[in-house]
């Protein structure tokens, strides 16, 4: 029983508008039709005089017609469809008012697109500039707001001119409100906040959404969903509730229904996106790629079309919005079906918007006298989705950000100590419980830099996720490799490590081509598969390091500070943006025996930041290459020009 009540109920509110008839005959009595309302729809039989104009009104020998309002004055006729292009004059005798007093009228949309308005003979409004020929007639779409006074006798002659030379219907589209001038203005001033509310609502979700793309280019989807809501914006904004209009004065019919009609671009982008979906693409690759490219390219096609062709697209728009809103229901189930959430939402956001737009073409002009349409309301539904879908995404990507940085850190942690009795003796400490804060040390010990960055397959784009999931892979395998040779990492953030290796040279170079190798092959076989792989550089340096004790009496740490390790991030940074592999300073050379030496390439001498004099770097090949040095090219020599261009951006 409560359900047929709510159904009902519903029902009754969304038809009120439509059965409600006030007028009859062209005449109202306002204080019998208002009952317990302060405002009051205007709707129901007109006189009206097709292609006449006001000042005919007088004509005696005038044939008194009565229309439907709202409602186009296309009619069948004798056998005959009266074209909806021309003009017309409507009247309506309203009584029952409060003698010298103010009264308004407002309306979502203008009567057609050109209308003059009079009150008791008087003119009080007037939008477009109305004609009977289309060569003077200039169309504008925007709001009907005018008030005015009842005469001493408390009646008004209410006169509505239009003319329409542009539109498939012609006439009063929309419902009018009439009441006290007050409660029309507030009327007015609700209607054009919530909308503002609306759009204001949807371009902030526009912005957050397109810089997610701007942070992430891999996730095309949001780049395609931000367009979207673009063509939407201007849909809200530009349509028969013209808010721009109200803020910025009349604007260009043409330029304004062009903005309107972005949104036939919708089924183009959404095709798009569901062809992102590799798992539908398996299915049915030959359906998935014509319904893509035949969607986008007559989207685009009908956006091309001039103004004047506006009722044929959008009659064609609608037609094959409405197959591809079908197409969006089968979609969303596919992606269901094989676990593709993300293009289910999308296909979901597609679906609840063109539910709204279809009921507002089905429920074509009554509806419109409230204080919303159905477009409206699916839009706030949409915002409220995607905002609730971007808050789950943001926890989901929050939480593997964090997952994924606190297994690295546990990764780092455990190579990040010096073995205890290695660091008491620098220290010059019998124990390791005899080290205290501020204890520190200076010693000569070799410098290893490794810089790493993420390259996505090739003409592919990966997500912060997979950046991070390549990041711990490649980093794991290094640790591995500088657990075995005996270096302690100093310092690593996901792409930059700093080792140290004491006074054994040797030994980093080793490890520098043991590195530089094992990378090159697991880069070799992720590119086959289509993984991400790295771009690496490897620098190695000696000099003299400041070792100290820092952190709390009961969380002590070590740390090291020194020019030499700044020295080493810079010419690892020169040999990274060179392209170089492995790149060895002139004091690391000076501590190699002759047999190492032999693998060293000159690059030239560079001065740096932290160096008085210019010093040689050189280029180290692997073993494999040295092996077959007749086939393998020399770094090429490094110009002090370029490398002072490079030292001047990062430094």
């Amino acid at each position: 029983m409560k359900k047929r009540r709510f159904f009902s109920l519903a029902i009754l509110f969304f038809s009120f508008s439509t059965f409600a008839k006030n007028v009859s005959n062209g005449v109202v009595n306002f204080r019998i039709a208002r009952e317990n309302e302060r405002i009051i729809r205007l709707n129901g039989d007109w006189e009206f005089y097709k292609d006449q104009t006001f000042s005919k009104l007088a004509n005696s020998h005038l044939k008194v017609d009565f229309i439907q309002v709202p409602k186009s004055w296309t009619r069948i006729s004798n056998e005959l469809k009266e074209s909806p292009f021309g003009c017309g004059t409507y009247r309506v005798l309203i009584s029952g008012l409060l003698p010298n007093t103010e009264y308004g009228i407002f309306s979502r949309s203008n009567p057609s697109l050109a209308a003059r308005i009079f009150a008791n003979g008087n003119e009080v409004a007037s939008y477009g500039i109305f004609s009977r020929r289309e060569v003077n007639y200039k169309p504008i779409q925007r709001p009907l707001l005018a008030t005015f006074f009842s005469n001493e006798n408390g009646l008004i002659e209410l006169v509505i001119q239009v003319a329409n030379f542009d539109q498939q219907a012609g006439g009063i589209l929309s419902p009018i409100m009439f009441g006290l001038a007050p409660d029309i203005d507030n009327l007015y001033k609700a209607s054009v906040l919530l909308l503002a509310a609306i759009i204001g609502m949807l371009l902030f979700i526009l912005f957050v959404i397109f810089w997610v793309w701007i942070f992430d280019k891999s996730h095309v989807q949001e780049l395609y969903l931000s367009i979207f809501l673009l063509a939407l914006f201007f849909r809200l904004a530009m349509g028969q509730f013209n808010v721009l209009a109200i803020l910025a004065g009349d604007m260009n019919y043409d330029l304004q229904m062009k903005l309107q009609n972005l949104i036939l671009l919708s089924f183009g982008l959404f095709s798009l996106a569901y062809n992102t979906d590799e798992n539908f693409k398996t299915l049915h690759p030959r359906i998935d790629k014509a319904i893509s490219f035949t969607a986008f390219s007559l989207a685009t096609f009908l956006l091309c079309l001039p103004t004047k062709l506006l009722p044929y697209i959008i009659s064609i728009s609608l037609l094959v919005s409405a197959l591809f809103f079908f197409y969006s229901f089968w979609r969303m189930i596919a992606a269901l079906k094989t676990k593709n959430n993300h293009i289910a939402i999308y296909a979901f956001f597609y679906i609840i918007t063109f539910s709204g737009i279809f009921l507002d073409e089905f429920f074509d002009g009554p509806h419109k006298n409230m204080l919303f349409n159905f477009t409206e309301v699916s839009v706030v539904i949409l915002i409220w989705s995607i905002v609730i879908y971007f808050a789950l995404s943001l926890e989901f990507l929050a939480r593997d950000y964090l997952r994924q940085k606190s297994a690295l850190s546990e990764q780092y942690t455990s190579y990040r100590k010096f073995v205890p009795s290695e660091l008491t003796h620098i220290l010059g400490k019998e124990t390791f419980g005899e080290i205290n804060l501020d204890d520190h040390a200076e010693i000569d010990s070799t410098i290893m830099v490794i810089r790493f960055s993420v390259v996505p397959p090739k003409e592919m784009q990966i997500s912060l996720r997979e950046q991070f999931e390549t990041i711990a892979f490649y980093s794991s395998k290094i640790l591995e490799v500088l657990e075995n040779s005996g270096g302690t990492v100093l310092y690593a953030s996901g792409i930059v490590m700093t080792v140290l290796f004491r006074k054994n040279t040797k030994t980093a170079i080793s490890t520098a081509l043991e590195i530089q190798g094992l990378l090159q092959v697991m880069n070799s076989r992720r590119a086959q598969d289509y993984y991400p792989c790295i771009d690496f550089a490897i620098a190695v340096h000696f000099g003299n390091i400041l070792l100290g004790i820092i952190g709390e009496e009961q969380r002590i740490d070590c740390t090291t500070i020194s020019p030499n390790i700044e020295l080493a991030n810079n010419i690892c940074k020169l040999g990274y943006h060179e392209k170089i592999s492995v790149t060895i300073s002139e004091a690391a050379a000076n501590n190699l025996d002759e047999t190492q030496i032999k693998m060293l390439r000159p690059l030239g001498k560079i001065k740096f930041r932290e160096t008085d004099r210019p010093i040689n770097l050189y280029g180290l090949h692997s073993s494999h290459e040295t092996e077959n040095s007749e086939t393998i090219e020399a770094p090429r020599i490094i110009t002090q020009h370029e490398a002072d261009k490079f030292i001047d951006v990062y430094n």
